[in-house]
């Protein structure tokens, strides 16, 4: 666990996987939000500490495709034959 506290004395606390992948980051209102990852080490959800769900998709490169925010908005993402 990683625990930063700022200068009025607030903190903001991080859990980590064995691999390093921040697993949990838990605020100065106790709000935590939970994150989750594919088997590539790539984030692919993201939760908040109200329930709502980020999702990430990559393709076979790793390049980031689509985001579906909380909101259900999607974003996508296209790259050139250079990547």
């Amino acid at each position: 666990m990683q625990v930063i506290t700022n200068p009025l004395l607030q903190t903001t606390s991080y859990t980590y996987d064995a691999t390093g992948h921040r697993l949990t980051m838990t605020d100065a209102a106790r709000h935590t939000t939970h994150y989750g990852y594919d088997a590539l080490g790539q984030i692919t959800v993201v939760t908040d500490s109200l329930g709502g769900v980020t999702e990430t998709e990559y393709d076979e490169l790793g390049n980031r495709l689509r985001v579906i925010d909380a909101a259900d908005r999607t974003t996508t993402f296209e790259y050139d034959g250079l990547n």
